[in-house]
């Protein structure tokens, strides 16, 4: 593999990163409030349906991620709502977070179906950073990127200083680990925890915003294709850490990137690639 191919491929594999680790954070923030959303393939559904869907009819990208983006949390209060105020079970919140999913995947069927590959010039553009941009191997991959790209990273270092320096996210995550001790404490246990779901969403939106607006660069039904489920299992093999997610998305992102840029003869490898993406975290979870 030349530089040039090396590259193209590790520009590949941060981009696909970057649709999975918005999707990762939202779940960190969900989890460590001590509520549970397993519905996050249908807000990125959702979210990205509703992301295109502006940018095609505004004409503006950044109008559609941030579209994209409030969808997603709007959506996630059919989970929040029930959940902290009705007091619902951990159980039961799977059950919530499973009817979430087909929720946002038939809404952005609905809704969707008038921008089904429809072309649009609104799309993400390309940051360049004059002189790095041509560095070999990794100029492309870190100082020639799509703007939503840099935007995705920089969450994860933002959401990592809230949670670990902040005496907000202090309050977060003592909620989530004790919330009888955090309300003798005078912390607002439902405000906190309502608010981390809603945000869980927003980021899943905006995870969806990435992928239509910057990776696929269409609307097409469907198209998550199992990167809720993924980011899901990312949590845990992150270890509920806003930075060890970058490198747990960026592995994940490189089995997805394989499959369409290494070029081999052995006949039906890249089935064997594609599949690699969600064999991967049954077998990191254990170890974990």
């Amino acid at each position: 593999m030349d530089a040039a191919t090396l590259g193209g491929f590790l520009a590949a594999v941060v981009v696909s990163g970057a649709v999975l680790l918005p999707a990762t954070l939202g779940t960190i923030v969900t989890e460590l409030s001590g509520a549970t959303n397993v519905g996050v393939e249908g807000l990125m559904l959702f979210g990205a349906m509703v992301a295109y869907g502006t940018a095609f009819t505004t004409g503006d990208v950044a109008l559609g991620a941030l579209a994209g983006t409030i969808a997603g949390g709007v959506l996630s209060l059919t989970h929040a709502i029930p959940v902290v105020y009705g007091r619902m079970t951990q159980e039961r919140q799977l059950v919530l977070g499973l009817i979430l999913v087909y929720l946002g995947d038939a809404l952005s069927r609905l809704l969707g179906a008038p921008y089904v590959s429809k072309a649009t010039k609104a799309l993400d553009m390309r940051w360049e950073v004059p002189l790095l941009r041509d560095l070999p191997v990794v100029g492309e991959a870190l100082f020639r990127q799509y703007a939503f790209v840099y935007v995705t990273y920089a969450l994860a270092i933002a959401l990592w200083f809230v949670l670990h320096r902040t005496r907000l996210g202090l309050h977060l995550r003592a909620v989530g680990e004790d919330a009888a001790a955090a309300d003798a404490a005078g912390i607002a246990v439902d405000r906190y925890r309502l608010g981390a779901i809603v945000i869980g969403g927003c980021l899943a939106g905006f995870a969806g915003a990435v992928l239509s607006l910057t990776v696929v660069r269409t609307w097409t039904e469907g198209m998550t294709r199992g990167r809720g489920w993924i980011a899901l299992g990312l949590v845990t093999f992150a270890n509920w850490h806003p930075l060890y997610a970058i490198a747990g998305t960026l592995l994940f992102g490189g089995f997805e990137a394989a499959q369409f840029r290494i070029v081999t003869d052995l006949p039906g490898i890249q089935y064997l690639l594609g599949i690699l993406p969600y064999v991967a975290p049954i077998i990191t979870l254990p170890i974990v």
